[in-house]
């Protein structure tokens, strides 16, 4: 073989080398590259604006070093081969057996595939991986374009598609906080909850009698902290319409005579949502009807619930609990005596601190218990006796406005207080 062809031979050698050793370093160094490193060389600007060719590769690590890797499988075939001819033509020049010039070119290709294309750059990129991208992406890039035809003609090399949304936040969370994970992927994954996931049941509805006057209903507006109550008939199913507090507002503001009118007058049309309608689309029609509120119905067309716009973005960003909700203790003890529980408290945590047992096959929280002995679904100031205890709401929480806290007596205890200040009276 010429001279001139040797020297060709050794260039493209070299070239392969070269080539395959920055395209190893380069997917060592994406391996170890923090995320925040990532986001730092993905924010780069040219003066004018454009990304520069580091933050294109730092937009998606991933799919970076997958074309890294294709390129270097171009490369490195290249270095071997070249490498074989140059050990045969030494050989033939040098008279020696064909067999010493292929031992001698397997053990120089081992050589230098483990150590100076592998193991080298590898020990670099890890030790300065943000200094590696910055150098070698550069000197990269045009080897990873040049791998793109190969990687579109060969479909197990392509990018795979995104097969859900979900994937998304997946590909993502290195890039962002925790907290930003769970917002994005409650945004994602609102199309997969259900209505009836979200919804105020119906045995949790707080609801008003047709024909009432207004002057009740801004009562019950007052005890109950809500700001819309359905207006039922002969059942919950019966439902005649919405009562805003706004419009009772409006209407009696100037003239108290109108707290003597009937609710009726003041109702407006309800909406309704399926039960199995997708969050997402619930919001979707709240935002396209202006509602706030809707009515949701079961498959028979009876009443299942209630559901608000703030239900359906508390599935987003969490409970929203308004000024008034606070973090308390499990239990308050009275000064009167008695204690102030929580209303999801067990009735045998209940039983406990009254040293009393209650045995109720019906319900398990002290909620349920108030719930049952008042025969109607509890707001604030509403008071019951059951299994010698008085009990009484004291309070709501969250958006919903459910029942949060109880205070609860001795039976006897209430009677006594009310003997003592009878006498009081009488002296």
């Amino acid at each position: 073989m010429a001279d001139s062809g040797i020297g060709w031979l050794v260039g493209m050698w070299a070239a392969g080398v070269l080539a395959s050793a920055c395209l190893h370093a380069l997917i060592a160094a994406f391996e170890q590259l923090p995320s925040v490193e990532e986001r730092r060389l993905a924010a780069g600007r040219r003066p004018d604006g454009r990304r520069t060719i580091v933050a294109w590769l730092a937009r998606d690590p991933e799919h970076t070093a997958n074309s890294a890797s294709v390129a270097y499988a171009m490369t490195e075939p290249i270095a071997l081969v070249s490498l074989a001819f140059i050990a045969w033509a030494l050989a033939d020049r040098l008279g020696v057996a064909w067999w010493v010039g292929a031992l001698t070119a397997s053990v120089a290709g081992a050589f230098f595939a483990l150590v100076v294309v592998r193991a080298v750059p590898r020990d670099i990129a890890r030790a300065h991986p943000f200094g590696t991208v910055r150098i070698i992406g550069p000197l990269a890039s045009p080897l990873l374009v040049a791998s793109a035809p190969i990687r579109a003609l060969v479909p197990a090399l392509r990018r795979p598609p995104l097969a859900e949304a979900s994937d998304v936040v997946e590909q993502a969370e290195d890039a962002l906080d925790a907290d930003e994970v769970e917002l994005v992927r409650s945004v994602v994954e609102l199309g997969d909850r259900l209505v009836r996931e979200v919804m105020v049941p119906r045995t949790d509805m707080i609801t008003i009698a047709t024909g009432e006057t207004a002057s009740h209903a801004m009562r019950m507006f007052l005890q109950s902290g809500r700001s819309r109550l359905p207006i039922v008939g002969a059942g919950v199913d019966d439902l005649v319409g919405v009562l805003y507090l706004k419009d009772l507002l409006a209407a009696v503001w100037e003239n108290e005579a109108e707290l003597g009118r009937p609710i009726d007058d003041f109702a407006r049309p309800a909406a309704y949502a399926p039960e199995s309608l997708p969050v997402d689309d619930l919001l979707r029609q709240m935002q396209r009807e202006a509602i706030h509120m809707a009515i949701v119905v079961d498959e028979y067309g009876g009443v299942a619930g209630l559901v608000t716009i703030e239900d359906a973005l508390e599935e987003i960003v969490g409970e929203m609990q308004d000024e008034h909700d606070a973090v308390e203790p499990e239990a308050v003890g009275l000064l009167g005596g008695g204690y102030r529980v929580p209303a999801r408290m067990s009735l045998e945590d209940l039983g406990e601190l009254f040293e009393v047992e209650i045995d109720d096959e019906d319900v398990e929280t002290v909620a349920g218990l108030l719930a049952k002995a008042l025969g109607r679904v509890p707001i604030a100031g509403a008071k019951a006796s059951a299994h010698g205890l008085v009990l009484q709401a004291a309070g709501t929480q969250g958006r919903r406005k459910r029942l949060a806290w109880v205070t609860v007596t001795r039976e006897t205890t209430t009677r006594e207080t009310q003997d003592e200040r009878s006498e009081g009276r009488d002296q």
